[in-house]
């Protein structure tokens, strides 16, 4: 309301524009003052300057002005500034020095919106002048509901102030701002703003008053539109005030201020207010505004305020947002209507629709009416507060929350490209006047299923889905799990039950790009059931993509494997699941598989060239091995194993050993000679008979059997765990036995390089002897080998105990078995694993009868009688010829194996080396024939000699 004062004021002011304006036509004169000359016209002489009609509007190419947000705007300081005092509220006075320059600058924040994006404002001090007061010159920055963005100064004869738009996010100009304008209000008491010629260039109009008292005078580069009487106008005075529209996105302007009356020798008191000169301006303008463009905008979860957007996943939910600016208006130039429309795509579900103010209060009931059908959305302002000005000057957002339907049909939104797209654009109409917003274009993926794949990455590196171990052996599972991406926010993870065999050591999680993300989710082993999982702490992240898990195993040693048997062996399966949400999707199935090996023993004798024999024949002196031969299973732990051999005493124990490794026993017809087939006390009796016919003081076979567990009962018994006497492991006969049986010949169907130098094919034996306890009683001759914490390698495992025996040269033979003149000596061995005890097969040895060589005695010659004088009858023996030296065939002998290097026995008892001759071969023979036929026709010739030499 202007006061009765400043109407006089206007009105005495306005009759000395009109004086000055005809005398300036008349006389060609300029207005003289005491201050000096001064040419000054009415703001309708300015360049472009205009009287808006009722028809007039207002181009929306002018669309922004920056304006204080109750609620969101906020105002800052460069950090350089030299502050008068603390900032208090929205106000911030300072008392810049000459060096700050170009420097101080005030970040109004949050002052509007263009094309959906929020906007600062930049207000830069670029230069000053000041006018000479003793002291307290300052500016003040301000803004406030009421009096909008300002700035005040008091001291200075002008200030520089260059203000720009920047966008809020990326703290960059807003070039792309086509227009701005500036309600520039109250230029009274000798105040001036002035625009630079650059910028006056770019100003397309000044709208005024009619009756505007303002001046405009060109002076010193700038345009000045200014109060030159000194008179006082309230904000709200239209003859005070004047609108620029610049078709430029940034505006530099002077703020100045005549101090002619002033007294100079004092300190403004600034903490008082004293002498402020306050610019201020609003977005009311003289004419009515074409309605300004409304923009539209879509973001997703991590797109925000977009044109385009590529959801991640199908069913990812995104919203659209139309803004548009509704400018401050006079009232005469209140809408009639207003209101949005938007036809959402029949294949999305409308989930909300919200529109908001500037100061994002919610007003969509308050303000709009829903005339929605469907997805053809409608709301239309109501005609009540269109007529209201808290309608006015704001920017709306109308946001509309949308979801592609669970049944949509996708043929619908598919473009020629085979592209999912869905495009939208939205309207605002006013007063019966449409505006289209620009288009927005939503890509939504191609739905991917959840899947996954399990490979086993074998020892050797290789990818498959069954791989061969044993017990002990460590592999990796590796399993790709392809996420769905129908979902954004759920549950994503694998779940993964190991089989109980397999000890899981380690997990890892890798992302597409073979980077570790394991600590990216929630990983957890349970070791009761064997189950780890993995779940991501993003699931979002995951939609769509691709992870890679490798899971470390060990097959263990403590578990049975019993319930996984099939076909004869153990199989390990193995699925994984991938978890999405609460669906479970399982992966193909890969196979461990592990041999399986039953508990079976059997007993063999090593021959002279290193073949497995079930019956061989040496000669007392001579030497020979026992091979016990043990398949350990597999399908329980192993606690404990144990290898016994009760011998005939005849025997001497040279030396045990024993190894794992070698080759498994394969026959079941071995094991059908074992005790399987034949009844266990049989078998103990045919050892007990043996061992009778050799002492009649020997125990029976059980006694005997427990003497082996008791060693305080064996007096003679040696404990050889760490001082095992070594000995050969095979026969020192070379000589081929016709007689041997059952002969199975290993080296026609193993490599060589497994061949023992004894000729026995072992396939890579390990000597495991001094992992047990080993017990020889040479009394009883009788062996036996513990392990009580057998280790992981056994189970499943081959082990061959070869025991090195002699028959010695002098022992008595004539109380075991006969046959057919030869001495019988069978044996059996037993194999206990865990509880479970098994005998050996029987294997004989036969020791024929040592024959003495004895040698013919020659013929006494008779005495020779008189001689006679042949006759036909009696005709004189002829001289016996000599006969050519029969020559006999060369024996062919077997071609031996490598030979092994033997250990030096240390000490061997009773040992006989022989190195008589071998009796009772064909050979023999016929040299004591051939022997007897020489002696005789030697004594023959000596005859006649004697003969001839007496006649």
């Amino acid at each position: 309301m202007v006061t009765t004062q400043l109407k006089d004021n206007r009105n005495k002011k306005r009759m000395r524009q009109l004086q000055t304006a005809t005398a300036g036509v008349i006389l060609g004169t300029s207005l003289m003052s005491t201050g000096g000359i001064v040419k000054a016209e009415p703001i309708s002489k300015a360049p472009n300057a205009e009287v808006p009609s009722k028809d007039s509007e207002i181009s929306n190419k002018y669309s922004f002005i920056a304006k204080w947000i109750t609620g969101k705007s906020k105002l800052e300081l460069s950090k350089t500034a030299s502050l008068k005092t603390t900032p208090t509220g929205n106000a911030i006075w300072v008392e810049p020095k000459k060096d700050e320059k170009g420097k101080l600058t005030a970040y109004y924040t949050n002052v509007g919106t263009y094309h959906g994006k929020q906007i600062d404002y930049k207000a830069t001090v670029v230069d000053w002048k000041e006018a000479g007061f003793e002291g307290g010159q300052y500016m003040r920055f301000a803004g406030s509901k009421v009096n909008g963005i300002g700035f005040t100064q008091a001291g200075y004869e002008w200030i520089d102030i260059h203000w720009e738009p920047i966008y809020h996010d990326t703290g960059k100009p807003a070039t792309d701002i086509t227009g701005t304008y500036m309600g520039i209000n109250d230029i009274d008491a000798k105040q001036y703003a002035g625009f630079p010629d650059k910028q006056m260039s770019k100003i397309s109009k000044v709208y005024h008053s009619k009756d505007s008292w303002i001046d405009y005078e060109h002076k010193d580069g700038f345009h000045r539109f200014q109060e030159l009487d000194g008179e006082l106008s309230d904000p709200k005075d239209a003859f005070a005030k004047f609108t620029i529209l610049s078709d430029s996105h940034d505006l530099s302007m002077r703020w100045g201020k005549d101090w002619t009356d002033y007294n100079k020798d004092k300190v403004i008191k600034w903490d008082e207010g004293q002498y402020a000169q306050y610019f201020g301006y609003d977005g009311e303008k003289p004419a009515k505004t074409e309605t300004l463009e409304p923009f539209k905008l879509v973001s997703d979860q991590d797109e925000k305020d977009v044109e385009k957007n590529k959801l991640d996943t199908l069913y990812e939910g995104y919203h659209y947002d139309i803004t548009h600016t509704v400018p401050a208006e006079e009232e005469q130039f209140y809408y009639k209507d207003y209101g949005f429309k938007d036809d959402i795509n029949s294949e999305l579900e409308v989930k909300k629709v919200t529109i908001t103010n500037s100061e994002g209060k919610d007003v969509t009931t308050e303000y709009f009416d829903n005339k929605s059908e469907g997805n053809k959305l409608h709301y239309q302002a109501k005609s009540s507060i269109l007529k209201k000005k808290e309608f006015y000057e704001n920017d709306y957002k109308f946001k509309v929350d949308v979801k592609l339907k669970k049944d949509a049909d996708l043929s619908k939104i598919t473009n020629d490209k085979g592209e999912i797209q869905i495009l939208n654009k939205a309207k605002v109409y006013k007063d019966g006047k449409d505006k289209d917003t620009n288009e927005v274009v939503t890509t939504p993926p191609k739905p991917i299923k959840p899947s996954v794949t399990k490979k086993i990455i074998d020892q050797n590196g290789n990818k498959v889905d069954m791989n061969d171990v044993k017990i002990g052996d460590t592999f990796k599972y590796e399993k790709i799990a392809q996420f769905g991406n129908k979902e954004a926010d759920v549950k994503r993870g694998v779940i993964d039950e190991v089989t109980k065999p397999l000890k899981i050591n380690d997990i890892k999680v890798m992302d597409e790009k073979d980077q570790e993300i394991t600590k990216d989710g929630d990983l957890k082993i349970d070791e009761k059931t064997n189950t780890y999982s993995w779940f991501a702490k993003g699931p979002k992240k995951l939609a769509g993509k691709k992870i890679k898990v490798l899971a470390d195993v060990t097959v263990r040693d403590d578990v049975s494997l019993k319930e996984y048997e099939k076909d004869g062996q153990f199989v390990l399966p193995n699925t994984i699941k991938i978890v999405e949400g609460d669906k479970e999707t399982p992966s193909n199935e890969v196979e461990t598989v592990l041999e399986k090996v039953d508990f079976k023993t059997e007993k063999v004798i090593v021959d002279d060239t290193g073949k497995e024999v079930k019956e061989n024949e040496v000669k007392a002196g001579e030497s020979y091995t026992y091979r016990i031969k043990t398949d350990i299973p597999n399908a329980e732990k192993v606690d404990a194993i144990k290898i016994e051999d009760d011998m005939n005493d005849v025997l001497q124990i040279d030396g045990m050993k024993v190894y794992l490794g070698g080759k498994k026993i394969t026959s079941e017809k071995n094991q059908e000679e074992s005790s399987n087939t034949e009844d266990n006390d049989n078998q103990s009796s045919k050892n007990e008979e043996n061992k009778n016919d050799a002492s009649s003081n020997n125990e029976d076979v059980g006694k005997n059997e427990e003497s082996l567990n008791t060693e305080e009962t064996v007096k003679t018994e040696k404990n050889v765990n760490n001082e095992t006497t070594d000995q050969d492991e095979g026969s020192t006969n070379t000589e081929e036995n016709e007689s041997n049986k059952d002969v199975t010949d290993l080296d026609s169907s193993t490599n060589t390089e497994n061949v023992n130098e004894d000729g026995s094919n072992t396939d890579k034996r390990e000597d495991v002897t001094k992992e047990g306890k080993s017990t020889i009683d040479e009394e009883k001759s009788s062996v036996k080998w513990e392990n009580e914490k057998p280790d992981t390698k056994y189970r499943g495992g081959h082990l061959e105990t070869d025991i090195d025996v002699t028959i010695p040269k002098d022992v008595d033979l004539s109380k075991l078995k006969q046959e057919d003149g030869k001495s019988i000596i069978d044996n059996v061995a037993i194999s206990t694993v865990n509880e479970e005890k098994k005998e050996t097969n029987q294997v004989t040895t036969k020791v024929p009868k040592e024959e003495k060589e004895v040698t013919p005695v020659p013929e006494k010659p008779e005495e020779p009688k008189d001689p006679q004088e042949p006759t036909p009858e009696n005709p004189e023996p002829e001289a016996p010829q000599e006969q050519p030296e029969k020559v006999a065939p060369p024996t062919e002998q077997p071609q031996s194996a490598p030979q092994q290097v033997k250990e030096t026995p240390q000490e061997k008892p009773n040992m006989i080396q022989s190195v008589l001759p071998k009796t009772g071969t064909e050979t023999m023979t016929w040299l004591i024939v051939m022997g007897g036929v020489l002696i005789a026709g030697g004594l023959t010739l000596l005859k006649l000699r004697k003969k001839n030499s007496e006649g």
